[in-house]
């Protein structure tokens, strides 16, 4: 857990100095970071999609203060809940500095919700949810604490992949299809996405597998391939191994979920190279036959052009649902047969 300011920030593996006297987060370790195959990587490291600010409460409001580099976005939850439009009126944040204003409200009715419908979160904790962007905490105001383990979800689900996984043009980082997934499955969302970057170096992938073996994750999804369409069948085949390895292999207890490539432009211009890499996929995943790994054909997911956004690869609001919708039928028929 990564504590700044008595606030969590969720999904964070390392803090630095900022520019302007704050911190600033990347996702992954920089050790791991210099070994990223693109430099892309290495930006989508520092962004922000998936990375949570966490705290309770403890008196009548909260004011965070941050900056942005150009303009970002976030929406607030509370516990389990999705604020209501007064948190959501200046979502904008910008260059200069931004102050996030969290007053408590409707707590008693929110309070009941979680109870009567089983809510794996407490009530009490406030949720900055960034959208993606690159931020700088520079404080925070009110009587807030971190929370505790107790207060959140009591497994976690890593999801590792693509621009797709990571949340590129989803309409906000909880509409995107990870974060249907964790919420179908009362879990939370671990997203270590990286958009254009998922070459499954073998840095990256140990690092998966070692959160695992630390317990930082209880099941993952995996979503390979689209990142390196061009890649020959024997690259293909050394670094699925190599992947399936250091975070299956090496986490025998947990449930690990393949998936090939969705349908995208690839398929729907006639290209070899997707079904090429759901076959190298699905045969490594039997080669290996690792009880506790599951291979689902991404074109089986999402499987149509209409429910991919304009830029013929990421899908839209409707493909997320189905992606959602499908995966969770899959899965649930591993873990809850």
């Amino acid at each position: 857990m990564m504590i700044y300011k008595n606030m969590e920030i969720h999904n964070a593996a390392q803090l630095m100095p900022g520019a302007h006297g704050g911190a600033v987060w990347l996702r992954y370790p920089s050790a791991v970071c210099e070994h990223f195959e693109r430099e892309g990587a290495r930006i989508q490291a520092g962004n922000s999609s998936g990375v949570e600010l966490r705290f309770i409460m403890k008196g009548d409001f909260a004011e965070i203060k941050v900056r942005s580099a150009g303009s970002g976005r976030y929406h607030i939850f509370r516990g389990g809940l999705q604020g209501g439009w007064y948190d959501h009126e200046g979502k904008i944040t910008s260059a200069e500095e931004t102050v996030i204003r969290i007053e408590r409200k409707e707590q008693e009715t929110i309070d009941r919700v979680h109870k009567d419908f089983s809510l794996p979160w407490d009530p009490s904790l406030i949720r900055i949810v960034f959208d993606g962007g690159r931020f700088e905490i520079l404080g925070a105001e009110g009587e807030i604490v971190p929370p505790t383990a107790e207060q959140t979800p009591k497994k976690t689900i890593l999801f590792y992949g693509s621009s797709i996984t990571h949340g590129s043009n989803a309409l906000s980082a909880t509409n995107n299809w990870t974060s249907w997934v964790a919420h179908g499955l009362s879990m939370d969302c671990l997203n270590k996405g990286l958009a254009g970057s998922c070459c499954m170096e073998d840095e990256t992938v140990s690092y998966l597998g070692a959160l695992g073996r630390e317990g930082a994750w209880d099941v993952a999804v995996l979503e390979l391939g689209i990142n390196v369409m061009a890649w020959d069948g024997e690259k293909r085949r050394a670094h699925v191994e190599n992947t399936l390895k250091k975070i299956a292999g090496e986490n025998p207890d947990k449930p690990i979920f393949v998936i090939s490539p969705f349908y995208s432009n690839y398929d729907y211009d006639g290209s070899a190279q997707p079904a090429g890499w759901r076959e190298t996929i699905r045969s490594v995943t039997e080669a290996l036959a690792y009880p506790n790994v599951t291979y689902i054909p991404g074109d089986s997911i999402l499987g149509s052009m209409d429910l991919i956004s304009a830029d013929c690869v990421h899908p839209s609001a409707y493909g997320v649902a189905q992606i959602a919708q499908r995966l969770l039928s899959a899965m649930k028929r591993v873990l809850c047969p």
